[in-house]
């Protein structure tokens, strides 16, 4: 199952600072759950840099932290690497890959289920502004995405009939 749920970066719940997201993302502040995550992609120093010197601070929403979340307890690091690039395509189609903002993709795995968190910025490099995921118009994208993905890869899916679901989801 590959289920996406936005986690972090809206400022009506007073998400604006990027560190907290980092916090939780890389489990700085919590020792002991390091074991349970694993950077995949991208670097906290590219976000930070680009956050301070790029960033335009007064956009409403200036960052996005993401989940796509797993049933499954694991899933090869090949399929991990083709979800991230193509995702990354999907959320950025039409822009080209150096006016990109920086993406930090880390892997939690620490509940029993594998996740792939994202955190980029809703700002590309040449400082236009950019919507990387408006719900509204992107989530039929996003969960036809998904579903290609569970289908090829004979992954569970939030709409098959089941006694268990994924507990990120409330209605598929």
């Amino acid at each position: 199952l590959m289920y996406h749920k936005v986690i972090g970066g809206k400022k009506k719940k007073k998400q604006k600072d990027i560190l907290k997201s980092l916090d939780y993302l890389l489990r700085t502040q919590k020792p002991e759950e390091q074991k349970y995550v694993k950077v995949l992609s991208g670097s906290k120093y590219d976000i930070i840099n680009f956050n301070k010197y790029s960033m335009n601070k007064e956009k409403e929403n200036p960052y996005i932290c993401s989940v796509l979340s797993f049933e499954e307890e694991n899933i090869s690091e090949e399929l991990k690497t083709k979800i991230i690039t193509e995702f990354e395509d999907l959320l950025f189609a039409g822009i080209e890959p150096e006016n990109r903002p920086p993406v930090l993709w880390v892997e939690h795995s620490d509940k029993g289920r594998i996740e792939l968190n994202y955190l980029t910025f809703n700002q590309l490099q040449d400082k236009r502004a950019y919507t990387v995921y408006y719900d509204k118009s992107d989530r039929k994208l996003v969960n036809t995405y998904s579903e290609i993905i569970n289908y090829q890869y004979n992954l569970s899916s939030p709409l098959e009939e089941k006694t268990h679901h994924n507990s990120l989801i409330v209605k598929p």
